[in-house]
Parts: structure tokens; C-alpha cells; sequence
């Protein structure tokens, strides 16, 4: 006799699992098994892909991500707090005129500090020139920040689409 979804989880686990009068269980086909991370679609949706892939990058290859016993608990802190203030530097109201011209603006210095949190050095250049250039051409917004900021780390953390 084939047992149905709900009467194998019961024989399974030995009792019912009621939420709101409703019974719940879980179905894992396991043949078919993957994952989507949903903050990838909807970042590809709102900005598109090579952006999302851009946003992933920046999230998942600062320095204080790595797994390096030569950098401290406290200066990871320090570096994720440079990497969020520089975020919010950047995707912040139009840069104020400085009165000395030869100093960088607030943007400039954040874009440098970013820069600094890669290694090697190339590859912050490369994101950061990446991200200007998605930023002039209105690819991401600086209505995205707050999205951004909450949810990057999730497009480096979940899996996307893997089998």
C-alpha cells in the first residue's frame, strides 16, 4: 500500500505538525535537488546580471572574508566597518565641494578605501572600476544601497542555482 506524504511523515515522526489548522510537511525530491538564492534574482532583476555578479564579488572577496588566521577577529571588525562606511560614502548624496582641489572628495577617498580592502591589489581596482562604471552608467542606483547593504552579503553566502 503507498502511503500518502502525510501519513509517511506521521509513521516517520509519530505525531502531526498542525500550524494554523493546517497540517505542513516536507516534500524533498532529492532526484531533482537545487537551490536558487532568491536575492540573486531579484538583484538580476532590478539591475541585471553582470551588476549582481559585480555586487557578489565586491561582497565575497574583501580581505576580512578570507579564512586567514594573519588577520585578527578585531581587525575584521575594523575592515567591515570600512567596507560599510564606504558603501554608504558612495552611494550618498552628490559629493560636497571640497575647499582644497587637491584633495579627493568623501567618494574618492571611499572608492581608495575600498580599493585597499582586496588582494590582491589589482582585483579591488578592478572591482572598484567595475562599480564606478555600473554607478555613471545608472546600471545600480543609489536607491539600491539600502538593499545592497542588507542583503549583498546573501549573494555571496547562498548557493545560486547549483545542482
Amino acid at each position: 500500500e503507498i502511503l500518502s506524504h502525510e501519513n509517511e511523515f506521521e509513521r516517520i515522526f509519530g505525531r502531526e505538525i498542525a500550524l494554523d489548522d493546517r497540517k505542513w510537511g516536507l516534500d524533498i525530491c532529492l532526484d531533482t535537488f537545487s537551490t536558487g538564492n532568491p536575492f540573486v534574482k531579484i538583484f538580476d532583476d532590478s539591475m541585471g546580471k553582470e551588476a549582481t555578479q559585480l555586487l557578489t564579488e565586491l561582497h565575497e572577496k574583501p580581505k576580512f572574508r578570507a579564512e586567514s588566521e594573519t588577520i585578527s577577529h578585531r581587525e575584521k571588525i575594523k575592515l567591515k566597518q570600512i567596507f560599510t562606511k564606504s558603501l554608504e560614502t558612495i552611494f550618498g548624496e552628490d559629493e560636497m565641494e571640497d575647499s582644497d582641489a587637491h584633495k579627493p572628495g568623501p567618494k574618492e577617498s571611499a572608492f581608495s578605501a575600498l580599493t585597499a580592502l582586496y588582494h590582491p591589489p589589482e582585483t579591488g581596482q578592478n572591482l572598484v572600476h567595475r562599480l564606478k562604471t555600473f554607478l555613471e552608467r545608472e546600471i545600480i542606483l543609489p536607491e539600491h544601497f539600502q538593499s545592497i547593504l542588507e542583503n549583498g552579503l546573501c549573494l555571496a553566502t547562498l548557493p545560486s542555482n547549483k545542482s
